[in-house]
């Protein structure tokens, strides 16, 4: 059995909700990168933010609900859980989960953190294995094929544990504390200048987790972490236990090595915060935190005992936030961790990071979804299949004249109003927001309520690579109106963002528009 846990926070949330145009404008000129949500977001939670004409989290829990072993689905978020019962709801009407519960947790860059201040919910039935997701990516989910390949880690592991057992190199373990604990999810992407985003050191040849870098300023991997965890319930026992002395070791440490402060790497390092800054790798940490634990070095460094003890029982207070970085850099070459590598052959994976993300997120849902389930993307009526080109999701309230032409990439939202001569490709048009007469729209966002008048021109200038961005000092790729916002006749606007509720009377270029 499993469980799923996906985090609804980021980032984003140590900062006021976008609730009124002054919050709007001062976290946005504070953030602009991280923000990216703020001009959309007023009304609804960001996780409920339609891709390709559905709330953004919809689709990760389609996908976990075709594996039958995943029964209860838990969303923690710092929300008001109001905001989140229509949609569980809906959930639990259309997929055969057992229980889709909200938590609120309100604790920024915690997404390690919730796992232990929310075990005892997580383990609901006793599952064997977790689901562990942030909610800002959008992807195919092999979630079938993440579950195969850490069982299978998990077998191998046993296999060696077994043909290992009379070796004084291995300790044997009948409560199999040495098998794969986490599968942590990657992709490969070759452009990744490694200061955007996070990455892991990995052998090839058994997958297993070497290293884990958060923003480092040097690049030294291209695999960058989806934000996708697969975890065994034994890693609560674990990390249970590991604060406990350690009783049958091998391994052993002269009083000289103990004592001598200066020539020691692990002086100082009384907690993963702080092991985290300094030079020692993640197997060495747990190798010397075992050493000096034997019962025969306690009395030479009880001390620096007392300290290591102090870094396990870190992970399991309820009081500070734990980052993923901290527990990968405990767990890193002791063969517990693995990486799973995204087959981009076949399967697809991104972080929604910018405006312009949203837009090619959009654009993968629509040619997965046109292979995996049409149905989803199917219009209201006929002659909306006659004006649209290529894939295209409309809302079967939406208005959309017969003299209007939509598409390629384009959603449309519930009692969203185009007019005659509009021509809108790439594009999502929120709910209530209304296209006038003979208005183009390429490359945009327009949010909820927005009024686009007649003879309008909304565009963005999508480039491949951000050196050509760059090159032409644009600032932005696409346009993107915030809720509320009025176009008056005749304008245009080119890259441009839009703050709510604001009324636009002139032409505009690369700028944010308060």
């Amino acid at each position: 059995m499993i469980n799923a846990v996906i985090l609804l926070n980021d980032d984003l949330d140590n900062v006021n909700d976008c609730n009124s145009y002054k919050t709007c404008k001062s976290s946005h000129m504070a953030k602009s990168q991280s923000n990216m949500f703020f001009l959309l977001s007023v009304s609804i939670p960001r996780p409920l933010f339609p891709i390709a004409g559905y709330p953004l989290i919809y689709h990760h829990l389609r996908s976990l609900s075709k594996i039958e072993q995943v029964q209860n689905v838990f969303l923690v978020g710092k929300y008001d859980p109001k905001k989140f019962t229509y949609f569980i709801d809906e959930i639990l009407s259309q997929f055969s989960f057992k229980s889709v519960q909200y938590i609120h947790d309100d604790v920024p860059k915690n997404e390690i953190g919730v796992l232990f201040k929310y075990r005892d919910n997580f383990l609901l039935d006793n599952p064997e294995h977790l689901f562990l997701m942030r909610y800002k990516i959008c992807s195919s989910f092999p979630l079938a094929d993440i579950i195969q390949f850490h069982r299978e880690k998990e077998r191998r592991m046993d296999q060696y544990q077994y043909s290992m057992r009379d070796s004084k190199k291995f300790t044997e373990d009948p409560q199999n504390k040495n098998l794969a604990l986490i599968t942590a999810v990657s992709v490969d992407q070759e452009h990744n200048t490694g200061k955007n985003f996070s990455c892991f050191a990995m052998n090839k040849d058994t997958n297993e987790m070497l290293h884990y870098c958060e923003n480092s300023s040097n690049k030294y991997s291209n695999l960058i972490n989806c934000g996708i965890y697969f975890i065994s319930v034994r890693f609560y026992t674990e990390f249970g236990v590991a604060c406990s002395l350690v009783e049958d070791q091998d391994h052993t440490m002269s009083q000289g090595q103990l004592d001598n402060d200066e020539n020691s790497n692990y002086a100082g390092c009384s907690t993963p915060k702080d092991h985290q800054n300094s030079t020692i790798s993640g197997s060495d940490f747990i190798k010397n935190y075992a050493q000096i634990t034997n019962p025969q070095n306690l009395q030479a460094a009880d001390q620096k005992s007392q300290q290591f003890q102090d870094s396990f029982t870190y992970l399991n207070s309820m009081e500070s936030s734990l980052t993923v970085k901290e527990l990968f850099m405990a767990l890193c070459g002791k063969k517990k961790a693995y990486i799973y590598e995204i087959d981009k052959s076949k399967d697809f994976i991104q972080e929604i990071i910018r405006h312009e993300d949203k837009l090619s997120c959009q654009n993968m849902y629509f040619l997965h979804y046109s292979k995996a389930c049409p149905q989803m993307l199917q219009g209201p009526n006929e002659y909306v299949k006659i004006q649209t080109i290529g894939i295209c999701f409309i809302h079967p309230t939406a208005e959309i004249h017969p003299g209007a032409l939509i598409g390629p990439n384009v959603s449309v939202g519930a009692y969203a109003k185009i007019h005659e001569g509009c021509r809108v490709i790439n594009s999502i048009i929120l709910e209530d927001a209304e296209i006038q007469s003979n208005s183009v729209v390429i490359n945009s966002m327009v949010g909820w309520n927005a009024k686009i008048g007649p003879w309008c021109r909304i565009e963005g200038t999508l480039f491949s690579d951000e050196k050509s961005k760059q090159l032409q000092g644009q600032k932005f790729d696409v346009s993107v109106l915030g809720v509320g916002v009025v176009v008056d006749p005749e304008v245009m606007l080119r890259n441009c963002l839009v703050m709510p509720f604001i009324n636009i009377k002139q032409n505009n270029t690369d700028r944010i528009l308060f």
